[in-house]
C-alpha cells in the first residue's frame, strides 16, 4: 500500500511502505528544509539589526558633527580667549579674541610653543601648574602672569586650564585667558597710592618706615654698610600758605620734592611725611661725608623757585643722625633725627645739624622743663615784673610793660628767653598768657584805684598761639569786666613777624579787640617782613621801635635815618611810636629830637618788681633819676 505526504507548498512525498531508504531520504529533506528557515530568520533579524546599527551610527555621527560644528563656533566666539594646545605645548588652535589680545593673525599662532608669549619670571610657574594638571588628576589650575603681544606690548592674564579628548582620543589642554590690565593697573595704583605721597609721588611715611627697617637690617648684618637719616624742613612755609594761598605753596612742595629727587641719588630714599615734612635715607655714607652731601643738597635747594610767575626764595632747617652699631632699634635713628632738626631750628633759619649723643640729654632737659613749666602754673612761680615807659618830652611816667619771670624752686630766678620759646611750642603758652593777662589787669586796676595813676598804661606781650586760641577775645572781654580797668589802658603787643605770618586772622582778632576799645601795638617793629600795604589795615595804636635801631643810632647817619623813616611812617598812620633799649642819655636825645613819643630801657628803670614799681608810682615826680633804683629785677 502506498501513501503520500504534502509538506507546505513543496510536492507530494511519496512512500512505498516498505521502502526505508525513501523515508530517510525524506527526513534528511526535511532537517535541510528547518535549517533553512532557520537561517532564512536569522538573516533577516541580522539585516534588521545592522539597519538599526547604521541608522544608529548615522545619528550619533550627525550628532558628533553637530556637536563639533557648535564646540568650533563656542570657540571661536567665546568672549575670553580659548586656545587648543597639544600635551607638548604646541598651539592646535586659537579663536579670535585670545588672536587679538596677542595681535596674532587667524593662523600666525598655530604650531607655536604656547610659552614663548608668557614673559621669562612666569615661565617655571606656569609649567609647575600645567604639570599638576596633567598629573594630579586635577579638574583645572589657574594663574596670573603677564604675556608679550606680538607687536611687542604686553598684557596682565588670568590664565585657566583643563585637559580634554581630541577628536581621535588624544588629550588635549583647553586654555582660558582673561585680559586683567586694567584690573592690574588698579591694583598697582592702590599700591602705589598706599605707600606714596599723593601731593608730590614721593614715598609716603609708610614706604619710609619700612625702607629705614630694611636698611637698618641690612647695616647691621654687614660689616662697611652705613646710612643716614636726614630729616629736612622747610622754613616759614605758614607765611607762603597763607600769603600765597595753598594752592602756590601745593605748587611750591612740588618743586621742592622735584630737586630733592633730582639731588639724592636712586639708591637713596625720598619720602614726604607730611605738611613741609620731608626725609631722607641716604645710602652707604658715613658722618665724614655726609656734610659735604648735605651741602651740595642745600646748595641746590636754595636756588630761588618760580611758582605761578613769583619769584621765591626758601630756607631749610635740617637735622641729620648717621647709623652707628650702638643703635638697638630703627626707631632710634629716627628720633635722634628728628632731635638734630629741632636742634637745627633753636639756632635760626638755613641751618643744618648733625646729632651728637648729647644732644639727646638737651632734649630730655627741655622735656624736663615743660613739665616743670606745668607744674610752675599750679604751683604758682611764675611772677611779673614791670619795666617803666617814660613820656620822652615830659619825662613822665606813661605806663609799664609786664614781663614774666620765673621763680624755679631748684633753678632760682629762669629767664623769659629760655622757657618762652619752649611755651610757644605747646598749648602752655596760651595757659601762661592767660594768667599774664589777668595778673596785670588785676596790677593795673589797683595801681589806678589811686587818683593820681589813672591814666596809667600796661603793655602785654600776646603770642601768636593766643590770637589763634577761639576763647581769646572771650578772655579779654572777662578780664576786663573783673578788673573794671578801662579797655583803652590795655595795650596787646604782638609781634612783626606773627602779623605777617598769620595777616588775615591776625587782622579779625586785632579788630574785634579795638571795638572793644583795647589798644594793639607792634613789638619790635622793623625785625619781621611785614608789608606795608597791609600795615595801613591794622587797626593798630602804636609801633615800638627795635632796640637793634636803637643801639646803632650813635654809629652814622644812616641808622639815625631808618629810626626817623619808622617814626614818620607811624605819623603818618597816626600811630603812636616807643622806642625800646634805650640806655644812653645821648639816645634819649636824639630820639627826643626825632620827634618820638616814648622811650623804655635801662636809662629809665629795668624791671621792677611790685613794691618797686608802686613805690615809683607814688613818688612825686616820676622822672628819670626816680625810675632808676635798686630794687630793680
Amino acid at each position: 500500500m502506498a501513501f503520500a505526504i504534502y509538506h507546505n507548498n513543496y510536492a507530494f512525498l511519496f512512500f512505498a511502505p516498505l521502502s526505508i531508504a525513501g523515508f530517510a531520504v525524506n527526513q534528511l529533506l526535511a532537517k535541510y528544509l528547518r535549517l533553512a528557515r532557520d537561517r532564512r530568520e536569522h538573516l533577516s533579524r541580522h539585516v534588521a539589526e545592522v539597519t538599526t546599527h547604521l541608522d544608529k551610527q548615522n545619528t550619533l555621527n550627525a550628532t558628533i558633527l553637530e556637536r563639533e560644528a557648535q564646540f568650533r563656533a563656542a570657540f571661536e566666539s567665546a568672549s575670553v580667549g580659548a586656545l587648543l594646545v597639544s600635551t607638548t605645548g604646541k598651539i592646535i588652535q586659537t579663536n579670535e579674541a585670545i588672536r587679538t589680545m596677542l595681535a596674532i593673525d587667524n593662523s600666525g599662532a598655530d604650531g607655536s610653543e604656547f610659552i614663548q608669549f608668557i614673559k621669562p619670571e612666569y615661565r617655571d610657574a606656569f609649567l609647575l601648574e600645567l604639570a599638576r594638571l596633567a598629573n594630579d588628576d586635577r579638574g583645572s589650575v589657574s594663574l596670573d602672569f603677564e604675556m608679550t603681544r606680538e607687536d611687542g606690548g604686553s598684557i596682565w592674564v588670568t590664565w585657566s586650564s583643563s585637559m580634554i579628548p581630541g577628536l581621535d582620543g588624544t588629550p588635549h589642554f583647553l586654555f582660558h585667558i582673561s585680559d586683567i590690565s586694567e584690573k592690574k593697573r588698579a591694583e598697582e595704583q592702590l599700591l602705589h597710592d598706599a605707600f606714596h605721597d599723593a601731593l608730590t609721588g614721593l614715598s609716603n611715611r609708610a614706604l619710609f618706615i619700612d625702607r629705614l627697617d630694611v636698611a637698618f637690617r641690612r647695616s647691621s648684618r654687614k660689616i662697611d654698610s652705613y646710612f643716614a637719616v636726614v630729616y629736612l624742613d622747610l622754613d616759614r612755609f605758614k607765611l607762603v600758605n597763607d600769603t600765597f594761598g595753598h594752592l602756590l605753596g601745593d605748587e611750591l612742595l612740588q618743586q621742592i620734592a622735584s630737586r630733592l629727587t633730582s639731588v639724592f641719588r636712586e639708591t637713596d630714599t625720598v619720602a614726604r611725611l607730611g605738611g613741609d615734612e620731608f626725609a631722607m635715607i641716604v645710602d652707604d655714607v658715613t658722618t665724614e661725608e655726609i656734610s659735604g652731601f648735605v651741602e651740595r643738597a642745600v646748595s641746590e635747594l636754595s636756588e630761588t623757585y618760580t611758582v605761578d610767575g613769583r619769584k621765591i626764595d626758601a630756607t631749610f632747617s635740617i637735622g641729620i643722625a648717621v647709623w652707628n652699631r650702638d643703635y638697638e632699634r630703627f626707631e632710634h635713628i629716627l628720633r635722634d633725627a628728628d632731635t638734630a632738626l629741632y636742634q637745627a631750628k633753636r639756632r635760626g633759619r638755613a641751618q643744618w645739624v648733625v646729632f651728637e649723643p648729647e644732644m639727646q640729654e638737651a632734649v630730655s632737659r627741655l622735656l624736663r622743663l615743660e613739665t616743670d613749666i606745668r607744674d610752675a602754673l599750679e604751683r604758682k612761680e611764675f611772677l611779673l615784673v614791670y619795666q617803666p615807659i617814660v613820656h620822652l618830652d615830659a619825662g613822665n611816667l606813661a605806663g609799664f610793660e609786664a614781663l614774666i619771670r620765673w621763680q624755679h624752686p631748684i633753678r632760682g630766678m629762669i629767664s623769659p628767653v629760655e622757657f618762652i620759646p619752649l611755651a610757644e611750642g605747646s598749648d602752655l603758652i596760651v595757659k601762661i598768657g592767660r594768667w599774664v593777662l589777668r595778673e596785670a589787669c588785676m596790677q593795673l586796676r589797683e595801681w589806678q584805684s589811686a587818683k593820681s595813676n589813672t591814666d596809667i598804661w600796661m603793655s602785654v606781650n600776646a603770642s601768636c598761639r593766643q590770637f589763634q586760641d577761639p576763647d581769646f577775645i572771650n578772655h579779654v572781654g572777662e578780664v576786663l569786666q573783673e578788673t573794671g580797668i578801662p579797655p583803652a589802658t590795655l595795650k596787646l603787643e604782638i609781634t612783626e613777624t606773627m602779623m605777617v605770618e598769620n595777616t588775615d586772622s591776625i587782622i579779625d582778632t586785632m579788630t574785634k579787640l579795638n571795638q572793644m576799645g583795647v589798644r594793639i601795638s607792634i613789638d619790635d617793629f622793623g625785625t619781621g617782613y611785614s608789608s606795608l600795604n597791609n600795615l595801613h589795615r591794622l587797626p593798630l595804636s602804636s609801633l615800638k621801635i627795635d632796640r637793634s635801631f636803637i643801639d646803632q643810632l650813635a654809629e652814622g647817619e644812616d641808622n639815625r635815618q631808618i629810626v626817623k623813616t619808622i617814626v614818620a611812617l607811624a605819623k603818618t598812620l597816626r600811630l603812636e611810636i616807643i622806642a625800646e633799649g634805650i640806655e644812653t642819655q645821648d639816645q634819649a636825645f636824639q630820639l627826643r629830637d626825632l620827634e618820638c613819643g616814648y622811650g623804655q630801657g635801662y636809662l629809665f628803670g629795668r624791671p621792677l618788681n611790685r613794691e618797686a614799681a608802686t613805690k615809683l608810682l607814688s613818688a612825686p615826680s616820676a622822672t628819670n633819676e626816680l625810675v632808676r633804683t635798686p630794687m630793680a629785677v
